[in-house]
């Protein structure tokens, strides 16, 4: 800003709709996918910690976005075997 007003940003969201409850975070599956498909299970299990992170901190459109992600990399190790 030219000048030197505050700017304030809003916090990142990642959908289209107000999330305001806790988001699956999938750490079960995840754990078992780190078995089935290592690779895949990584970014899973890595998901999934970050689900919970934001469930913590009651981000609940940030859980929601990576509960999707975790979603998807456990169902990527499930068709990786």
């Amino acid at each position: 800003d030219l000048d030197g007003g505050i700017i304030i940003s809003q916090p990142k969201t990642y959908g289209r709709f107000q999330v305001t409850s806790p988001q699956p975070d999938y750490m079960t599956w995840s754990t078992a996918s780190l078995f089935i498909c290592f690779i895949w299970g990584i970014f899973a299990f890595m998901s999934s910690n970050k689900v919970r992170k934001f469930n913590h901190m009651k981000a609940y459109d940030q859980a929601a976005h990576f509960s999707r992600e975790a979603k998807k990399y456990n169902q990527s190790a499930a068709a990786c075997s």
